[in-house]
């Protein structure tokens, strides 16, 4: 099953922000299947005068099987996507070994996707972003962020294809290094089968995300840093 076509969008403008209010420089996310520790995603940000880059790579073991992959997202400061490139595995049975490249259309609003030697054009929809599925959980951190940014809709194009409905479900207050921290709850459709369950800080950093693998497997992510909880 091949999900894996990589879109990008053009951005006429993007504001720079000030040092406070910048994404931390990276961060590692702990994944667990079966309750166990199988692997890890680590992402690192590079900032330019218009656009953040995230590097990004995931791995884990399965049953004896290795599934790599390694992504690169790049957005404005407002989180509207530019372009997405991803290569690799998200099952022992899912290859994506695909180099996919897309550059922006500038004129008639459209988008560009390639895959292989496959080459496509289409109209880019007001509200989009690249998604490849469960995996990276980055990708998702920076989703939610471009879905608060265009004020919380119900849904969300995704590209190549599909849908994804995002929603508030609350927050939860636990205690954490003698302090409490309130972690606001998400759940979203359309992405895999069934829902996900997505808990971020109040500045919007991932903390968790329990998900269903290409497999159909119960997959979660744990920010390393809040391994303890």
């Amino acid at each position: 099953m091949k999900k894996y076509v990589i879109p990008v969008f053009c951005s006429c403008c993007s504001a720079m922000v000030t040092a406070q209010h910048a994404p931390p420089d990276g961060g590692s996310f702990l994944l667990h299947k079966f309750a166990q520790n199988i692997g890890k995603e680590t992402y690192k940000i590079s900032r330019k005068e218009h656009t953040i880059d995230y590097d990004i790579s995931f791995k884990f073991t399965d049953r004896g099987s290795a599934v790599p992959l390694h992504a690169t997202l790049q957005t404005t400061y407002e989180t509207e996507p530019i372009s997405l490139f991803i290569k690799g595995n998200n099952s022992r049975f899912s290859v994506i070994n695909d180099s996919i490249l897309v550059r922006t259309l500038v004129r008639g609003n459209q988008v560009r996707i390639r895959v292989d030697d496959s080459l496509r054009t289409e109209p880019m929809k007001p509200l989009a972003f690249p998604v490849a599925g469960y995996a990276p959980g980055t990708v998702q951190m920076i989703l939610l962020k471009y879905w608060k940014h265009h004020n919380e809709p119900a849904t969300i194009s995704m590209l190549p294809a599909g849908e994804v409905s995002i929603k508030r479900e609350g927050a939860d207050t636990l205690n954490y290094m003698n302090q409490q921290l309130v972690l606001e709850r998400y759940v979203l459709g359309g992405l895999v089968w069934g829902n996900e369950i997505v808990w971020t800080d109040k500045a919007g950093s991932l903390i968790c995300l329990i998900t269903n693998d290409a497999e159909g497997d119960k997959l979660e992510m744990m920010s390393e840093a809040h391994e303890s909880l």
